[in-house]
Order: structure tokens, then C-alpha cells, then sequence
């Protein structure tokens, strides 16, 4: 929708109406580089399969609130928060994840949560549910290319979990 608009700075959806219809929010702001502020939290999302590459590239950008997120369906996260370099938190604490996959790349190693922070250099927050599926985790390291140290806030939902233990060893652990 908004792919490659590489001069918005701003974007009011507070008024925007997204029907239950949506099924992918693939690279709906891929590569808005110079993208600041971004409220999604009237988006509907209950029936979307796919968050892949959403907000790749927002260089710019420097927080995201996912928290009204329905992720019930979601396969896909891949690269969704890929080189958005001066983001510095991400609440993505209400996200159900446990059925994640990328079926596109299952015989590559992939999945449907590879690189999902890669280049995000200056997060410092996640807030994140960490109920995921176990095959996934044993196959990436979405911690890949974050910064080296910072604060993770997060529902566990399993006993043990590998998804912790991948996480940057410098970043404080915060079980709510």
C-alpha cells in the first residue's frame, strides 16, 4: 500500500477503517525511509496470514505499538522489523506466535520468523510473548543484528524456552 514512499514522514490512521478482510500486511510500509511516527493500533488484523517485510526498511522510525495486534492466524513475521535502525522499542506483548511458519522456505531452513530483528542496531525494548512453536526456534536466531544490550519484557508461556536462551547475553531478562 504504501511500499517504497520514500517521503512520508507521517501517517494519521485514526480514522482509517480496515475491514475484516485483510488477509496480508506484507510490505505494506516496506522501505519508508524516512518514516517517523506510525499508529497502527486500529488496524484489523484478525484475519491476516502474513506481517512479513511490514515495516522493513523504516529507517527511521523509532518506536511501533503492536499490542492490538490479533495474530491468531499469522504464519509469517520474516524481516518484519529488518533494518529499521533507530527503532528503539517494539511491544509486540499480545502477539500470539505458537503457529508461526513459512511454508514458502520450509525445505530452505527458513521460517516464518527469520531475521525479524536484523539491522535494528538501537532497539533497546521488546516486549514479547514467547510462546512459540519449538521447531522455529530451534531453527533461527531472530536476535541476529539487534544491539548488544537492552531491556526484554516478556510472557512466558513455556517452561523451558530456547527462544531466551538466544537472546544477547548483555540484555536484561524481565518475566511479567
Amino acid at each position: 500500500m504504501f511500499s517504497n514512499c520514500k517521503n512520508i514522514i507521517k501517517i494519521d490512521f485514526s480514522h482509517f477503517q480496515c475491514s475484516n478482510s485483510v488477509d496480508s500486511f506484507e510490505q505494506m510500509f516496506y522501505n519508508c525511509s524516512n518514516l517517523t511516527s506510525l499508529d497502527v493500533s486500529h488496524f484489523n488484523t484478525k484475519n491476516s496470514t502474513s506481517f512479513e517485510s511490514m515495516f522493513e526498511g523504516c529507517t527511521k522510525l523509532q518506536n511501533i505499538d503492536l499490542s492490538n495486534f490479533n495474530s491468531s492466524k499469522c504464519e509469517n513475521i520474516s524481516r518484519m522489523f529488518m533494518n529499521c535502525k533507530n527503532i528503539t522499542e517494539i511491544d509486540m506483548i499480545n502477539l500470539d506466535l505458537k503457529d508461526l511458519i513459512n511454508h514458502r522456505f520450509l525445505f530452505w531452513g527458513k521460517n516464518g520468523i527469520d531475521r525479524l530483528f536484523d539491522g535494528c542496531n538501537n532497539l533497546r525494548m521488546i516486549r514479547l510473548n514467547t510462546n512459540f512453536n519449538e521447531e522455529i526456534m530451534n531453527r533461527t536466531n531472530i536476535f541476529e543484528g539487534i544491539s548488544p544490550s537492552g531491556a526484554f519484557i516478556y510472557r512466558k508461556e513455556n517452561k523451558r524456552n530456547k527462544f531466551l536462551e538466544q537472546l544477547p547475553y548483555n540484555w536484561q531478562r524481565i518475566e511479567i
